[in-house]
């Protein structure tokens, strides 16, 4: 995550398990950790459903070759993994949008313009300094 450091030194005590329970009761940590702002700025969504008899290596190579051809497009895309990963929510979806029986959702993808200066600067030491 590119958290500032104020944002890492937050994020890291509130949460913690014990303080997170806390805003939890409170019901303080649903606005903390939500993503919904994100989510419903996005242009529109994009449903990856590959067949389900595709290998993992040829769905993850049909994958990262979808993200690189909306980012040349001047696209953004970012993962939303949870919708995916949870068997109810991924159920609901594929029922909700037809999803073929031979095929599976197996992401979702919120996808947008992004401005330039949007762009996280990488916290890794640039290749020049590691490979010789």
């Amino acid at each position: 995550l590119a958290l500032s450091t104020a944002e890492r030194w937050a994020a890291a005590r509130l949460l913690a398990p014990r303080p997170f329970a806390l805003l939890r009761r409170l019901g303080m940590a649903r606005p903390l950790i939500s993503e919904s702002a994100p989510v419903r700025s996005a242009s529109a969504a994009v449903l990856f459903c590959p067949l389900k008899s595709a290998s993992a290596f040829d769905v993850g190579r049909r994958m990262l070759r979808l993200w690189l051809e909306v980012e040349a497009a001047g696209l953004h895309l970012a993962p939303m993994s949870a919708s995916a990963d949870d068997v109810r929510v991924r159920t609901a979806i594929e029922r909700l949008h037809g999803v073929a029986a031979e095929r599976r959702l197996s992401n979702v993808f919120r996808v947008g313009r992004m401005d330039d200066t949007a762009v996280a600067v990488s916290p890794r030491l640039p290749v020049g300094e590691y490979l010789v």
